[in-house]
């Protein structure tokens, strides 16, 4: 419970590299995300938290990680009802947030966290900042519609929803904007 996110960059060791990972290091960090999503899904918390921590100690700025540790600690809040887990798993997205860089499909998972969790100002951050880094990002297109609808701006939705229309790949997501 007392694990802390971020960590310290390690120096060039012999054939490691700078960042202290491995190939192998960054395999197993990234199966033992995929097993921690699985466990937080099946409700195993104790051992989702567990996986998550190895994999973070492999991995301390993988903005992935750091997003998926931050959904399974608001579901460990949840369920205990513990406010400063809450507030850890607020921290951890936004420095998943921060980290994302050059991520847009993750910034926008993020900005759709951020809605979830009533935090309009980020969510907009993110979604424009995964915009700007792929102008056709629909997932971002349509939470930008929806934090249209939320303040009254319907120009804003209309815009938005023609737009994720125009950037849904697949013929379901854009007959679904074009309904919306």
């Amino acid at each position: 419970m007392e694990f802390k996110l971020g960590g310290k960059k390690r120096e060039a060791v012999g054939d490691v590299p700078a960042e202290g990972v491995t190939p192998l290091d960054n395999e197993r960090a990234v199966l033992l995300g995929s097993l921690g999503n699985k466990l937080r899904i099946a409700g195993r918390f104790a051992e989702a938290r567990e996986a998550f921590r190895r994999a973070l100690t492999a991995l301390p700025t993988d903005a992935r990680l750091i997003f998926d540790f931050a959904r399974l600690l608001r579901s460990q809040a949840s369920s205990m009802s513990d406010a400063k887990l809450l507030a850890r798993s607020q921290a951890a997205l936004r420095l998943s947030a921060r980290r994302a860089g050059d991520q847009p499909d993750l910034l926008a998972l993020v900005g759709e966290s951020f809605l979830e969790w009533g935090d309009t100002t980020r969510a907009q951050s993110s979604f424009r900042k995964a915009i700007e880094l792929d102008p056709a990002n629909f997932r971002a297109r349509m939470g930008l519609a929806s934090l249209a609808l939320r303040e009254g701006k319907l120009a804003h939705v209309i815009h938005q929803y023609r737009d994720a229309a125009r950037a849904g790949f697949e013929k379901a997501l854009a007959n679904y904007a074009r309904r919306e």
